[in-house]
């Protein structure tokens, strides 16, 4: 079925689901939600769907259509990851407190990002920003972005979550589609080889 035809939302459903269990994207690293409906970027009124750090300490960014991802997804993701780049640690944990704050959660933001990292001296976040897109249909422009985003070194997931109805049971299904886990550390390495590759060139 599609989520439309049950009654399921975007930002009251599919969002709620992710922040509250991240791992039902079943991502290739720990996810830790710091934020949802971020609107922190300055002179512009966007508002990223949700905004984590994984494992590494990289920050993620989690953009969320419902049946169809329309074309402009990626460039609206890439948008949101350039804006990202300029947070810093002091940042992070000011937006992590102020999610924590506003859905009554207990705890201090910074030493709940050290736990979650179980270590003292992890830094956070990198210089690398990630992209996971998640929708029930993407269209083929959008994969094709992806993929030259991929194959350019650019970390971006697409996750596809498929409803089914059963009986009076409502059952997703989420498969990873881009990049496929077996070629993802590949198409990075490449991409990192050929841009060694240019570089020497131009020496």
């Amino acid at each position: 079925t599609t989520f439309s035809e049950i009654g399921l939302k975007e930002r009251n459903d599919i969002q709620e689901w992710i922040a509250n269990d991240p791992s039902i994207l079943e991502y290739s690293s720990e996810l830790l939600i710091i934020q949802k409906e971020f609107d922190g970027f300055s002179d512009t009124d966007r508002r990223l769907d949700l905004l984590a750090l994984d494992g590494q300490g990289n920050l993620v960014i989690i953009e969320n259509k419902r049946d169809d991802t329309g074309k402009d997804v990626v460039w609206q993701a890439i948008n949101y990851a350039s804006f990202c780049s300029t947070l810093n640690s002091d940042d992070v944990i000011k937006i992590y407190g102020q999610y924590l704050q506003k859905n009554n959660i207990d705890g201090d933001a910074e030493q709940l990002i050290k736990d979650f990292f179980e270590d003292e001296t992890k830094v956070f976040p990198t210089d690398t920003q990630k992209i996971i897109l998640v929708s029930r249909e993407f269209r083929k422009e959008v994969l094709s972005a992806a993929q030259w985003l991929n194959s350019n070194g650019i970390d971006i997931t697409c996750i596809k979550f498929t409803p089914f109805k059963f009986k009076d049971e409502i059952l997703l299904d989420v498969d990873r589609i881009l990049p496929q886990e077996e070629i993802k550390d590949y198409t990075l390495k490449l991409a990192q080889k050929n841009s060694d590759t240019k570089n020497q060139t131009i020496k």
